[in-house]
């Protein structure tokens, strides 16, 4: 890489993420001068740490500093990535980096069996088709040349859908058409599944126990749900333990997950759609799309692209979709990512396409109380409450994951830091952290010494306290790619606001509702209490309508939309000062 100006100087640092079975080794690294000089990079340089962890990942980095770098040097770098237990099957190979690339080039070795009749594949996206080409010592050579550098914007589309990347894969035998590779597809899972769910004497007798004086199939879906949900462990997930993960032994069915209430994902799912069948239930695994990762096209004739997977249950006639395997989520909820995509209801006759319905924006709801008091020095104090329904209250469940009682109160404190100067936090209690049943809550206290302007005899408050400090959400003029919300949401606001001594309203008008279409609507309103204090309200949601995905064509609408939000939040009441100080 040539560092043309000072500024591409920050070049010089290196992370390389890697995480599950992939190790990183081989590093190095140098700096070449433009006289020729050579500056190698030491091993003291090279620094592993731990960078992200949520949802029960853990990705590490690599990280290093070329040496010495200054404008008019080349920078060279390279690294070996090698990924043990598993076949090279189903391989990335990006196509785009951040920077520009004159050329991209892969070797690729086949995988070749004299026992397997196996094809080497593979499919571009993003980029035109190539094939590719013969190359010594039995390589077969990709390659593309002045490759544009990948930028990526806010609120984008996965990765997969706005940067260039190949995939490479196998196939056996015939050519596949979507025609008849999904209902094959479908006939052979249902088969595995119809397998591994045999039900026993004990597991029918629970069913029975559990959905006893269930009003509904809907309560006795969920009472079954929550027995496995609460009781039986998943070994991949948050929640166990290294000594769970070395013990474990893989189950040979549901019969051997409900004796030993421990197992992977599957195991779970397989688990509940036996209790559920032994209910008198129609139960089937499904595959789902995982938009968090890719737009599943059923024209894509490979399971690769259907990265999710559930139970389907018929109730009214129709397939409702659960996940028990997964922390965090009620009874009849998928994560988002599964959520808007199609889903291959797996059968030994037909198989079916169902569509995976979107969450209203009702049921992501985050919801704030509030009952504060202004002070004539311009300080705000008072008591809050934030609660959080559905997708929302998953992600915030995530984040609180793992964290000691000391530590979220701290992320609870660090997130009004980040809205209010110099705020003083106290009493801060989360509730039903674990409990995916019920809405997550957090109350606290909180006094901002400076949150009112005063102007002569004039005070002015922003009524929409949760809303202050929080910066518009889009501010580019254009975009390259679509904007990608990933679920519709709502907030609504309550909050009691007591005015200073010697104040009094001074017209106290608030913004005029708006709503744009079906996808998103604001309004406020308040009240005046005995001329001393206010009571607004709040709502805002986005989404009804489903949308997720605005093409950038369409940018500068929703840029309005939110920025409208964004200044009828940011708007401020007025108090006129009536007894003299």
């Amino acid at each position: 890489m040539k560092i043309f100006q000072d500024k591409g100087r920050d070049r010089a640092k290196v992370d390389l993420e890697y995480g599950g079975k992939l190790h990183i080794s081989g590093v190095a690294g140098r700096t070449i001068k433009p006289d020729g000089r050579i500056v190698e990079m030491k091993k003291d340089a090279i620094f592993d740490r731990d960078a992200v962890k949520g949802k029960g990942l853990r990705i590490k980095t690599v990280s290093f500093t070329l040496p010495d770098v200054q404008a008019g040097d080349i920078i060279e770098y390279q690294w070996k990535e090698v990924e043990t237990g598993v076949l090279s099957n189903y391989l990335r190979l990006p196509l785009q980096r951040d920077i520009p690339a004159q050329a991209v080039r892969y070797f690729v070795k086949p995988f070749s069996s004299q026992y397997l009749n196996l094809a080497m594949s593979s499919r571009t996206f993003h980029a035109p088709q190539k094939a590719f080409q013969k190359a010594p010592l039995g390589y077969f050579l990709l390659e593309y040349a002045n490759m544009p550098a990948w930028k990526e914007e806010p609120d984008s589309p996965p990765e997969n859908e706005t940067r260039a990347w190949t995939l490479v894969f196998y196939t056996e035998g015939e050519v596949r058409t979507p025609e008849k590779y999904w209902p094959d597809q479908g006939r052979k899972l249902y088969a595995s599944f119809k397998q591994d769910t045999k039900v026993t004497g004990e597991m029918k007798k629970l069913a029975g126990e559990l959905i006893s004086g269930a009003p509904t199939d809907d309560a006795k879906i969920k009472a079954l749900y929550t027995w496995v949900h609460k009781n039986v462990k998943n070994v991949n997930a948050a929640g166990s333990t290294a000594e769970d993960r070395a013990a474990f032994k893989e189950n040979k069915g549901s019969a051997d997950t409900f004796k030993k209430r421990i197992g992977t994902g599957y195991d779970i799912n397989i688990l509940f759609a036996s209790l559920v069948s032994a209910a008198g239930f129609d139960a089937r695994m499904a595959m789902t799309g995982d938009r968090g990762r890719l737009f599943f096209d059923p024209t894509l004739a490979d399971t690769y692209f259907l990265g999710g997977e559930a139970v389907a249950v018929k109730l009214g006639g129709k397939w409702k979709f659960y996940d028990p395997a997964t922390p965090f989520l009620g009874s009849g909820d998928l994560i988002w990512e599964q959520q808007g995509t199609p889903a291959l209801v797996t059968d030994g006759k037909t198989p079916e396409w169902v569509n995976v319905n979107l969450s209203a924006a009702g049921a992501s709801r985050e919801n704030h109380v509030a009952h504060i008091s202004l002070g004539a020095d311009g300080s705000m104090s008072g008591a809050f409450e934030i609660s959080y329904t559905g997708h929302l209250a998953e992600e915030e469940r995530w984040a609180l994951l793992r964290k000691s009682k000391a530590e979220r109160e701290q992320y609870l404190t660090d997130q009004m830091k980040r809205q209010f100067n110099t705020p003083e936090v106290s009493d801060v209690a989360w509730e039903a952290v674990e409990d995916p049943e019920v809405p997550l809550k957090v109350t606290f206290k909180m006094k901002v010494p400076v949150y009112v302007q005063r102007t002569g005899k004039r005070i002015f408050f922003q009524p929409a306290v949760l809303q202050f400090g929080q910066g518009a959400r889009f501010t580019a003029s254009e975009r390259k790619f679509p904007v990608y919300i990933h679920f519709p949401w709502s907030e609504t606001d309550t909050v009691t606001i007591d005015i200073p001594e010697g104040f009094e309203f001074d017209h106290p008008d608030l913004p005029a509702p708006f709503v744009a279409g079906q996808t998103c609507n604001w309004k406020a309103t308040a009240m005046i209490n005995g001329g001393r204090q206010l009571v607004y309200k709040r709502e805002f949601q986005f989404g009804t309508d489903g949308t997720v995905l605005v093409v950038p064509q369409n940018y500068g609408a929703l840029k309005r939309i939110f920025d409208t939000a964004h200044q009828n939040d940011e708007y401020a009441l007025a108090l006129k000062q009536t007894v003299a100080k």
